[in-house]
């Protein structure tokens, strides 16, 4: 009796053990390193930003780079990134960037012209800032949002109504404090034009799939650059979509490939400051769809996820963006 009693018993715990394994949400492969509050040596602290600096031709006043640059670069001296992403950074503002010689600097290549039709002024003006006391540069490289060859630039990225060439610029850095390998993507999803009409409904075309498709070649792109199982990466950039906007827009889907392969700083961060990056230059009053310039992350730890949004560096508005910037234990 006793023997059937026991048998019986180690049938229940094993039955309630593979009930519990049931009943347990599987997480998606998405690595990162166990947080902590007390810093372990092996590990390193690093604020990556992105920000989208503005560049526009028919900009005046405000928005003029002459009238913006000054604070621009008091907020990098305030706020000291070890990495940043910037979008719409022409050779003017390059000029003014490379003032700061902590940083190295890395962007699209000029191009040799083997499509017709695409100039170096058609590329992307994306740059990647590195602090060079940090980091040590061992790769770099470029592709674009081109389905049939995303080392080739094109027009009309994946279908989209917008007519710029769109890409991402990419750099391979290794820590000098823990040796550790870090991948950083630097990109820009194109817009949705206020001209472009879609024949079938008669309403404003919204580039929903074509930015979904951007984030597919990324996430392809990526899953091939990154040879290093245990490396951290990042993907930052304005996207021009929100995780927060309704059918509309709707970027969950357009950026559903990031979400399932990476991290969103903003939402998975240990702290969020509840700002809005994006600002018009004016008080911008839509929320939370605003928050289109994104930090996507793998391989590390988010800790404090900030809108850098403070008037106090010479002017209200330092850009049309806001920089968005978080702390990173890899």
């Amino acid at each position: 009796m006793i023997q059937k009693f026991n048998a019986m018993k180690r049938m229940l715990i094993i039955m309630s053990a593979l009930s519990l394994v049931m009943c347990t949400k599987a997480e998606p492969v998405k690595p990162q390193t166990e947080y902590s509050e007390q810093e372990r040596p092996e590990q390193v602290r690093i604020r990556v930003m992105s920000s989208n600096i503005r560049s526009g031709q028919s900009d005046a006043g405000i928005q003029l780079w002459s009238y913006r640059k000054f604070a621009y670069m008091n907020m990098l001296s305030d706020t000291q990134p070890d990495i940043i992403g910037l979008q719409e950074c022409n050779e003017e503002k390059v000029q003014t960037l490379s003032i700061a010689s902590e940083y190295g600097l890395w962007r699209v290549p000029t191009y040799d012209g083997s499509v017709s039709n695409v100039t170096d002024d058609h590329l992307p003006p994306l740059v990647i800032m590195y602090r060079t006391s940090k980091f040590e540069l061992l790769d770099k490289g470029v592709f674009y949002y081109n389905e049939a060859d995303p080392s080739v630039p094109c027009h009309n990225p994946c279908g989209a109504s917008g007519w710029q060439v769109r890409g991402s610029v990419w750099v391979k850095l290794q820590l000098k404090e823990n040796g550790k390998i870090v991948y950083f993507f630097d990109t820009h999803y194109t817009h949705d034009p206020e001209e472009i009409i879609d024949p079938e409904t008669g309403k404003k075309h919204y580039n929903i799939e074509e930015r979904r498709k951007a984030s597919l070649i990324a996430v392809e792109q990526m899953e091939k650059i990154v040879k290093e199982k245990d490396a951290a990466m990042f993907l930052v950039g304005d996207l021009n979509c929100s995780l927060a906007d309704g059918a509309t827009r709707n970027g969950p889907r357009s950026l559903e490939p990031l979400t399932e392969y990476m991290w969103s700083a903003r939402e998975d961060a240990h702290s969020y400051d509840g700002a809005i990056s994006f600002n018009g230059f004016t008080e911008y009053k839509n929320g939370k769809i605003g928050n289109i310039d994104h930090i996507f992350y793998r391989g590390a730890e988010a800790l404090d996820f900030v809108t850098v949004n403070s008037p106090d560096y010479g002017v209200t508005y330092i850009s049309d963006h806001y920089p968005v910037m978080c702390g990173f234990e890899i």
